[in-house]
């Protein structure tokens, strides 16, 4: 993050591109999968790799670090079914803002 800016900063801001010009931040792709959750939920991984066209692995990362910033809350199951990923209220309105 720029040292120019100070907390909280709106989530719109931290997932822009402009943030980091020229560097691949991933930023398109956390706001792809707000929107694709935001379109339906819940969705498991396997479901938002293939709705935003990035690997499993990859989602993962990303939906690790929304989990993190509070915008996701995914409830882990075990065996075939895979874990649920849905968005929190604040997820929500980051997603409207998009």
């Amino acid at each position: 993050m720029p040292p120019s800016l100070t907390l909280p900063v709106p989530v719109a801001v931290l997932y822009s591109p402009a943030m980091a010009p020229g560097y691949k931040t991933g930023a398109a792709t956390r706001r792809a999968i707000l929107l694709a959750l935001l379109a339906e939920e819940p969705r498991t991984i396997r479901g938002l790799a293939a709705a935003v066209g990035v690997t499993e692995n990859g989602t993962r990362g990303h939906v690790r670090r929304m989990e993190r910033d509070g915008l996701l809350m995914v409830t882990r199951r075990m065996g075939r079914l895979g874990s649920e990923v849905r968005l929190t209220a604040a997820g929500k309105e980051a997603a409207k803002l998009l």
